[in-house]
C-alpha cells in the first residue's frame, strides 16, 4: 500500500503502457490523486530511458491530472 497522496505514473507511449493504466484506476479508487507525463515530453524518443539516455533532462511540466 502507499501512503503518498498524489502518484505520478511515466507509462511508456505504447500498448504495454496503455495497460498499466487499469494500475492508475486502481488508485484513484483508493482515494489518490493520479498524475501522467503527456506525450509531449517523451518528445520523439520510444520512452523515458531513451530520452534520459539522449537528453539527460526530463520535463515534468506537462503533468496531467485524472
Amino acid at each position: 500500500m502507499v501512503s503518498a497522496k498524489n502518484i505520478c505514473f511515466c507509462f511508456d507511449p505504447d500498448k504495454a503502457g496503455d495497460e498499466w493504466k487499469k494500475l492508475a484506476e486502481e488508485g484513484k479508487k483508493r482515494g489518490k490523486r493520479v498524475f501522467f507525463l503527456d506525450g509531449k515530453t517523451y518528445k520523439d524518443h520510444e520512452d523515458l530511458s531513451a530520452l534520459w539516455e539522449h537528453e539527460r533532462y526530463i520535463d515534468f511540466t506537462y503533468l496531467e491530472y485524472r
